[in-house]
């Protein structure tokens, strides 16, 4: 599944139902309704797109089925990512992204790069800070992939 998002505080999190959920809110109550999402799937490509609304305090929660691969881009904002077993392609231009889950069973590469901010991946006794910081690693075991990037920002790994 392709998200891609106006900026926010985004939380996509898998569920055991078969749908896709969309959820907004905004401090500014009229201006929720401004917010749209726009759905197409083509096969097994589904793409789903967010946009309009307010400029601030604009928070989105996405409710997808458990085992989906996910692609998921935003210019800034807080990205959550929880409970979603798959393949990540997760990108922010600014912001902070978290990721729960990744285990050596579940993920083989894993990549995660900033430009200007900190790596934190406890799990693998990460936690990098600075300027253009990467981390990559092929733990043998997993069979889904992570890639986490983000220019300015933090990647919390958990």
């Amino acid at each position: 599944m392709e998200i891609t998002s106006r900026s926010a505080e985004i939380e996509v999190t898998g569920t055991d139902r078969e749908e896709i959920r969309v959820t907004c809110s905004a401090d500014d109550t009229e201006q929720t309704a401004k917010i749209h999402a726009s759905f197409v799937s083509e096969g097994a490509s589904d793409r789903l797109k967010i946009t309009g609304g307010p400029s601030r305090n604009v928070r989105i929660r996405i409710e997808v089925p458990r085992r989906t691969d996910l692609r998921l881009n935003s210019p800034a904002g807080d990205l959550k990512v929880t409970n979603v077993l798959g393949n990540k392609d997760i990108h922010l231009h600014a912001g902070e992204i978290s990721v729960s889950s990744v285990t050596e069973k579940e993920y083989g590469p894993v990549h995660a790069s900033v430009a200007i901010g900190e790596i934190d991946f406890p799990r693998q006794g990460v936690n990098k800070g600075g300027f253009v910081r990467n981390y990559t690693t092929n733990l043998v075991e997993g069979k889904f992939r992570l890639d986490v990037a983000v220019f300015t920002g933090q990647i919390n790994l958990q």
